[in-house]
């Protein structure tokens, strides 16, 4: 009769030994369900920041790089880490933008996405940069509208997330005559890329001159072939 009762003792020991077990276990499940809940949606927000800055970075250096091969007559590549969206090069005249035009699109989470800013260029007031397309405001064409400055590319960044980089026409006059310069892009074997580690290729392909274009006596353009893979 002791012995039965020491085991029944044992048994109800070694249940509750369990179900204390099975408490703990899902106790912890709750906490690491409730840290996901709130959390998850936090950190995926500033891993987004993260890559927005680096895509701010690229765009940046994107811009140096086609700078550097027009002046140089030359050829770069370089590397350019797409973490979602696509990247491509603008060949058509839309609403959003002109040819001559390296646009990324991409869908990030952001605390606070940006108002439509001008990273690379000046000249154009905030109100003009709310109010018009980066189409308008790369070839500043409404009325009253400031000069761009001497800078042959502009950087727009809108939403959360749009980069437009733009080549545009500079121009020099003395009254009577205007002569302009322009960096132009073409479409190599690729002109779009989707998300990856991807390699974008410049390669300068001549110089191009034309007479009486677009209120300028002589433009003269870089002719760069871009290409990415």
């Amino acid at each position: 009769m002791r012995l039965a009762c020491l085991d029944q003792l044992s048994a109800k020991r070694a249940q509750s030994d369990i179900i204390g077990f099975l408490l703990v276990i899902a106790l912890a499940i709750v906490i690491v369900s409730l840290t996901y809940f709130w959390a998850g949606p936090m950190l995926q927000r500033a891993q987004d920041e993260q890559a927005v800055q680096e895509l701010r970075e690229q765009m940046y250096g994107l811009c140096s790089a086609v700078k550097a091969v027009a002046n140089e007559q030359g050829a770069i590549s370089i590397q350019f880490k797409i973490p979602k969206g696509y990247l491509a090069l603008s060949q058509t005249n839309d609403t959003s933008t002109t040819p001559n035009t390296i646009v990324y699109k991409g869908v990030f989470s952001l605390a606070n996405p940006p108002p439509r800013k001008l990273l690379i260029g000046y000249g154009v007031s905030q109100s003009d940069l709310a109010s018009k397309t980066p189409a308008d405001i790369s070839m500043a064409r409404w009325p009253g509208a400031a000069p761009l400055g001497e800078e042959p590319c502009f950087l727009i960044e809108q939403g959360s997330t749009e980069f437009y980089l733009h080549f545009r026409h500079l121009s020099v006059s003395n009254g009577t005559w205007t002569e302009c310069y322009r960096i132009r892009l073409v479409s190599g074997e690729q002109a779009a890329a989707g998300a990856g580690q991807r390699t974008i290729n410049l390669v300068w392909k001549g110089e191009n001159v034309t007479t009486n274009v677009g209120g300028c006596n002589r433009l003269t353009e870089q002719i760069i072939e871009f290409s990415i893979k």
